[in-house]
């Protein structure tokens, strides 16, 4: 989980769009993203989900918190990209 999110933030830090693109550069932006995320997908919600349940049940509250922070570094980043691919247009 932790190898996607940092992953993903090094991608997305590259995403930094500039007023100076032209619209092809733009596209080409635009679909280096959306390869990005078919080639790295996320990691499922049924993965983090029963990640967390495990947790639980081994009653571990120091691997419940490094779960859910890993979890969130997941959604952030996840967020960054979406918000640059947005933020193209």
């Amino acid at each position: 989980m932790c190898c996607w999110a940092v992953d993903a933030t090094r991608f997305a830090a590259q995403l930094r769009p500039s007023n100076e693109l032209t619209v092809d550069e733009l596209d080409e932006l635009v679909m280096r993203v959306d390869s990005y995320l078919d080639d790295h997908p996320p990691v499922s919600t049924q993965v983090i989900d029963g990640l967390m349940d495990r947790c639980v049940e081994l009653d571990n509250t120091r691997l419940l918190d490094q779960c859910q922070t890993a979890t969130d570094k997941c959604h952030e980043a996840l967020q960054l990209i979406h918000t640059r691919r947005v933020s193209t247009y």
